[in-house]
């Protein structure tokens, strides 16, 4: 700290380097049955700067800046051969090699003004600039006869985000909220469909390349309220609003037939408003029950080339929670939620006019619920034991739909258990382990996805 300013410099660094493995079985049971591996390979180095002030400007205002910078690198390679049971393997690719790198620079301020002491008003405004390029080859084929392929891509993106923030706490027991932004982001996107760079070694021939300069506008708004009845009554409301659009128009290259010519365009535009309620009930200091009700309903349109807006779909979602948390004694905690979701997304199917067509474009049906529940105790003054159950369960799908259209809708239950033990082997460091069962039943693969059984976790946590 330096007279009114408050200075903070943050270095972060991150690295990950994995070679993973994973095998995909095709029409089993069938005289076309084959085996897919997959191998993926990933090199990623991560390194940011952040610098922050916080200036003191009077009893009224205070400003605050920050600047990061993050810089992102990333190699990765892989491989795709498919064995079938004829002993023939042929190849998605192979040899693969590629890399990408991701520059980040971001920049924002903000006013803090309080012209009376419950009102805060805060008024800020966020500038990002990101440039991603990526390039890779690999081969198609198979390592007798190799094709080798080479693709590659650059993205510019700016974005400019105002923001403002009010908050007053002049009524007793009583606080009132509201904020908008809005995000605004312009860029130019340019890629390579996959050529042979053998005879094309100067780049990519111009019927490969392609463009495209996406404008996108997101905001968001909210007012609310936030009352503490009582001592034992909390109640929260809040209103909200969204309103995105996106547009994506591409230009054809210059070997087309019509160079200049859009070649394509993407626009979308959706708008969902609407409210969450909730209330904090304690009636006594070791009990509380924390509920939440969330209704939002919305809009989208949607239009390619050389087609007219139309309405692409309504939704609908309500999303009911409960959350109990009970600490009878300083050894002994519980903590038990539920949450259910009713989810739809509409389509014209309601209005398609033959009986085919009702059947074949169903509305999206979207409903679970989940739950939980957790107890721990101390077992020693380093020891804590902690059980724990989780719950999901979907059921959207209708088999009875196959013949008409693809059943999307998802059908499934998850059920884990688990008791673990947690020990705090020094002021900075705790070791934790935990096993359990855990089962999977997918309906919506035709239960062919199902699994079950035993799990073993082990961790270790080291405070610097």
């Amino acid at each position: 700290t330096v007279g009114n300013t408050t200075y903070q410099l943050t270095l972060l660094g991150d690295w990950i380097d994995n070679v993973d493995d994973r095998y995909v079985s095709q029409s089993p049971g069938t005289i076309n049955e084959s085996t897919l591996r997959v191998t993926d390979g990933v090199d990623t180095r991560t390194f940011g700067v952040m610098a922050n002030t916080t200036t003191e400007l009077g009893p009224k205002f205070t400003l605050r800046t920050g600047l990061r910078y993050q810089d992102v690198n990333h190699d990765f390679t892989g491989t795709r051969p498919v064995v079938r049971t004829t002993g023939v393997t042929t190849y998605d690719y192979f040899d693969l090699d590629g890399e990408a790198e991701a520059e980040i620079y971001t920049g924002s301020v903000a006013v803090d003004f309080k012209p009376v002491d419950p009102l805060m008003i805060t008024l800020g405004l966020r500038a990002e600039d990101r440039t991603t390029d990526s390039s890779a080859i690999y081969q198609t084929g198979t390592p007798v006869a190799p094709v080798p392929r080479r693709v590659f891509s650059r993205i510019d993106e700016e974005s400019l985000t105002p923001e403002l923030d009010v908050r007053y706490t002049g009524i007793r027991d009583l606080a009132l909220y509201g904020s908008a932004s809005l995000r605004m982001i312009k860029g130019d996107r340019t890629y390579a469909s996959a050529y042979d760079p053998v005879a094309f070694p100067n780049g990519a021939p111009v019927t490969n390349l392609f463009s495209s300069n996406p404008d996108s506008d997101s905001g968001n708004y909210k007012i609310g309220a936030n009352w503490r009845q009582s001592d034992f009554l909390t109640l929260r409301g809040e209103v909200f609003h969204k309103n995105h659009e996106y547009e994506s128009v591409g230009i054809a290259p210059v070997g087309a037939l019509v160079p200049g010519l859009t070649s394509s365009y993407y626009l979308l535009r959706s708008e969902f408003t609407g409210t969450t309620l909730s209330a904090i009930f304690k009636p006594k200091p070791s009990l509380t029950f924390t509920t939440r009700y969330t209704y939002q309903e919305g809009d989208a349109e949607v239009t390619g080339l050389l087609r007219t807006e139309n309405d692409s779909m309504d939704s609908k979602m309500q999303i009911i929670s409960e959350t109990i948390d009970w600490a009878p004694t300083k050894q002994f905690y519980m903590q038990a939620s539920v949450n259910v979701v009713f989810n739809v997304i509409s389509t014209i199917y309601s209005d398609a006019g033959t009986p085919v067509a009702d059947q074949t474009l169903q509305d999206s049906e979207n409903d679970y619920i989940t739950g939980t529940l957790l107890a721990g105790f101390a077992l020693t003054p380093k020891d804590d034991v902690q059980v724990q159950f989780t719950y999901y369960r979907a059921n959207n799908g209708n088999p009875e739909l196959a013949d008409y259209t693809v059943p999307y809708g998802v059908s499934a239950r998850e059920i884990s258990v688990s008791a673990g033990i947690i020990h705090k082997v020094s002021d900075r460091l705790i070791a934790t382990a935990k096993v359990g069962y855990f089962e999977s039943d997918n309906d919506t693969t035709g239960g062919r996805t199902d699994f079950r059984g035993p799990l073993a976790y082990v961790s270790l946590d080291y405070g610097l």
